[in-house]
């Protein structure tokens, strides 16, 4: 049984840099899932960017050459054309 709920991969991260481990963040599904704890900043930044890039991807596989919309009724707009708006 665990001592402390706090977040064991916090923990080792303050102990290898050599940070006091006094006042940990509690170990809860958000906090890991989150770029909140150290340890897991990394993999949640990209797997963040993964599905960006994806959704992103699949937005632009919708539209056309001419910026016509295509399927969905999705067209981008250039920066441009957004400030005259």
């Amino acid at each position: 049984m665990r001592k402390s709920p706090g977040c064991e991969l916090c923990k080792r991260e303050r102990r290898k840099d050599k940070v006091s481990d006094d006042v940990l963040p509690l170990e809860t599904v958000a906090h890991l899932q989150s770029a909140g704890c150290k340890a897991q900043k990394k993999s949640v930044i990209g797997a963040h960017n993964r599905c960006w890039g994806y959704l992103r991807g699949a937005i632009l596989d919708k539209i056309t050459e001419n910026g016509e919309s295509v399927g969905r009724g999705i067209s981008m707009m250039s920066w441009s054309k957004a400030l005259k708006l």
